[in-house]
């Protein structure tokens, strides 16, 4: 089983190595920049093979999560943090996880309005 500190993240290194928001072991959530744009990234570390899925040879991967998806899976992990707070690894994973929203929530305005927030 592969942990999500142990998985290469390969094009997810601009600017700087993702962040774990969420390792239970079973199933893991990175935030980072994947080609140079800001992305939540998804695996699950147990499967037959022992590389996880999604794996290439059995070389454990990423799976970039789809836009339209960022907030929901961003909420799933703060209902599951507050549900079973064992899982809260790394400590202080809270405040990434909210940047993350944060970041992604202003993101969606500036695509609804071709507007930033705050600039009028």
């Amino acid at each position: 089983m592969a942990a999500a500190h142990d998985v290469v993240p390969g094009d997810w290194k601009t600017p700087s190595r993702p962040v774990v928001l969420f390792d239970n072991g079973v199933y893991s959530v990175i935030s980072g920049y994947y080609q140079n744009n800001p992305k939540l990234g998804e695996r699950w570390n147990e499967a037959p093979n022992g590389a996880g899925f999604p794996n290439s040879g059995g070389i454990p991967l990423w799976h970039v999560v789809p836009p339209f998806l960022d907030l929901h899976v961003l909420q799933a992990l703060l209902d599951e943090l507050a549900r079973r707070p064992q899982d809260q690894i790394p400590e202080g994973a809270m405040s990434p996880i909210e940047t993350a929203v944060v970041r992604r929530r202003r993101i969606r305005e500036w695509v609804a309005t071709g507007i930033p927030a705050g600039v009028s």
